[in-house]
């Protein structure tokens, strides 16, 4: 049997281009790397290394290997994990909800830190309107949704408030609007809108909904590819025009004045209160509450 130990120094070895650069990497000696690889060497029956010039080079048999070196590392260090998984009461998947009109750019850090503490759990993001969530948690089709912020812990529910994420106002680089200071909404609202269909069924959102003539499309990408068409201008999250805006494609409108409240919306994770968080949804709703 092939020692584990070995081959992730051969790998070491291969990656930072010498055998001393792989015992410093590793905590190892240059003379304990170099018998591990010759170990590995002889326990394959072949030689790795072109060790004819000053320092060992790979050689064609060692390329050979080291992609499945590499794999078989790789596959050691998933069992360990789901092992350590078992003896952790992890549980095996994690299914969340978040709302069409909740940026998932504002869960991704979370959800990032999720996947570097907890490798091998199955995660399923399920995006849909405020009524389909509600249901989804209410059926346990969902373990927490995130939505905008109610204020209330009614339905059965707990909430955590999260994040605050500011609406603004988008145009075609093309539109006639570009380059206005447009004063009041009344302006605005005289040209089409371009909306989020679930803003529609959103009470959080309805209070952007001000054109007198509307287009909707299922998600804030559509959104904006159509006012990048110039085909109407828009109310998006901040978070979501900005990549646009850098990229050329669309301009921020010039407008101090978007809804009749504030242009700020919040943004909170709902569970069930008789819910029992297990370890990696307890991970994930505490960063996200942490971003606060």
């Amino acid at each position: 049997m092939l020692n584990i130990e070995h081959l992730t120094l051969f790998v070491s070895a291969v990656d930072r281009g010498s055998f001393t650069a792989a015992g410093r990497a590793n905590n190892k000696s240059l003379s304990t790397v170099s018998s591990a690889i010759s170990s590995l060497e002889d326990k394959l029956g072949l030689a790795l290394f072109d060790r004819t010039g000053k320092y060992p080079t790979l050689n064609d048999q060692g390329r050979a290997i080291y992609p499945v070196a590499c794999n078989l590392i790789f596959q050691n260090d998933k069992i360990v994990s789901i092992a350590n998984s078992f003896l952790s009461d992890v549980e095996d998947s994690i299914t969340i909800g978040v709302d069409q009109v909740v940026p998932i750019e504002l869960i991704e850090h979370g959800l990032i830190l999720l996947a570097d503490k907890y490798p091998n759990i199955n995660l399923s993001i399920i995006r849909g309107s405020l009524v389909d969530l509600r249901e989804a948690l209410a059926k346990e089709k969902a373990q927490c949704i995130v939505v905008l912020s109610e204020g209330t812990s009614g339905d059965n529910c707990e909430f955590v408030h999260f994040t605050n994420f500011e609406i603004v106002g988008i145009c075609s680089t093309e539109s006639n609007l570009a380059g206005k200071n447009i004063s009041s909404m009344s302006t605005l609202a005289s040209h089409r809108q371009i909306c989020c269909k679930a803003m529609f069924d959103n009470p959080g959102y309805q209070q952007f909904i001000i054109g007198f003539e509307t287009w909707d499309v299922d998600d804030f990408e559509g959104v904006v590819r159509l006012v990048e068409l110039d085909l109407g201008w828009a109310l998006i999250p901040r978070v979501v025009a900005e990549k646009y805006v850098a990229q050329g494609t669309i301009n921020l409108l010039e407008t101090s004045e978007i809804s009749r409240t504030s242009n700020v919306l919040s943004a909170e994770v709902r569970f069930p209160s008789n819910l029992v968080r297990r370890p990696a949804l307890s991970f994930l709703i505490s960063k996200l509450t942490q971003m606060v």
